[in-house]
């Protein structure tokens, strides 16, 4: 099981993005970001290069990341996939890792990054709230500075999802709880 957080607004980029830029975005957002024998950039699916296809590389968020480049490579939007985990973290992973100047992966000579240009100052201002939780909050960036603030902290999880059962603890035994 999994929640689903709904988005609205997008995140400026200036300069825009180049061609080369907003392809490699949308290719790394549509990838799954499993831990790779060639790295936390590589995308791709052929099983020899995948370590661990349940993990994501050391220092990325998690599995997938659904920010991508829209309005002519001026912006980044949400993919409207469901079940994005930890927007903020992506949306400061892409910034420090892929666009701005002194970006991670603008030292690792690389030639898919032969063409970007590791330039670039994001600003802008996302609303998010989570369906389940109802937890209300904005995803604010100026100057490839990233931070969150809560608006609505919305209901606890456990209240949300106690019904459902702890699936971290092992089913209960005893007497009332064989199985049928």
């Amino acid at each position: 099981m999994g929640y689903t957080t709904d988005f609205v607004g997008h995140i400026s980029i200036d300069p825009p993005l180049n061609k080369s830029e907003q392809q490699y975005l949308a290719a790394f957002a549509a990838s799954r970001r499993m831990e790779r024998r060639d790295g936390p950039y590589a995308m791709g699916n052929e099983e020899r290069e995948v370590v661990d296809g349940n993990a994501p590389p050391p220092g990325q968020p998690g599995l997938w990341c659904q920010w991508i480049p829209s309005c002519c490579g001026r912006c980044l939007v949400w993919d409207r996939g469901e079940k994005f985990y930890a927007p903020t973290e992506w949306m400061r992973y892409v910034i420090d890792h892929l666009l701005r100047p002194g970006a991670f992966a603008a030292r690792t000579g690389l030639p898919e990054f032969d063409k970007f240009t590791f330039d670039h100052t994001v600003s802008g201002e996302v609303a998010a709230c989570r369906a389940d939780t109802g937890r209300l909050w904005l995803i604010i960036v100026g100057d490839n500075d990233v931070r969150e603030e809560v608006r609505v902290p919305g209901v606890p999880t456990d209240l949300v999802w106690a019904p459902f059962g702890d699936y971290t603890q092992p089913a209960p035994a005893g007497p009332g709880f064989e199985p049928a």
